[in-house]
């Protein structure tokens, strides 16, 4: 056995090229090559030899793999936050840019949606590409969005200004 792995290592330069110019290559195709090169020098007993020796090398040297990590929601494990100016989005509204600053909340699991919105000077709240009418004395205040399925409700200082169906 340390013969066929002693064979192995002596082409292992000429594999290591291989492997270097096509990553994509399988040892058994290499294998064949080298049996097809080098008539009599390989057995059939050394592919495993050198399919262990390619995969040590793929695992340090090959290029690398994409990776996909599964996500498992549990219910109230987890949120996430996100701030966002439309200034730098550059959205406009009747051609004059829009100044919100909306902070987007989100519960992964049930995707439950919450945005808290500084509103602009149009009275107007966007939420997934809807706008909302709110009553103009809370131009320029910090108001709060809770975003339902079937509803909006649109909250300043603890009281719920706007209550109406989701567009």
């Amino acid at each position: 056995m340390a013969d066929a792995a002693g064979r192995v290592r002596g082409a292992w330069p000429e594999v290591e090229a291989a492997l270097s110019e096509s990553p994509g290559l399988e040892a058994k195709t290499v294998f064949e090559q080298l049996v097809e090169r080098y008539p009599g020098r390989y057995e059939a007993k050394q592919l495993r030899t050198l399919q262990r020796r390619v995969k040590a090398w793929l695992a340090e040297r090959g290029p690398d793999k994409e990776v996909m990590l599964a996500q498992r929601h549990r219910p109230g494990e987890a949120a996430q936050t996100d701030f966002t100016s439309t200034t730098e989005l550059a959205v406009s509204i009747a051609g004059e840019p829009s100044v919100y600053l909306l902070c987007v909340f989100v519960l992964p699991y049930s995707n439950l949606l919450w945005v808290t919105v500084c509103l602009s000077e149009w009275s107007t709240v966007r939420v997934k590409e809807c706008a909302y009418s709110v009553p103009s004395r809370l131009i320029g205040e910090r108001v709060r969005a809770r975003v339902f399925e079937e509803r909006i409700e649109v909250w300043y200082a603890n009281k719920c200004e706007l209550n109406c169906e989701r567009l």
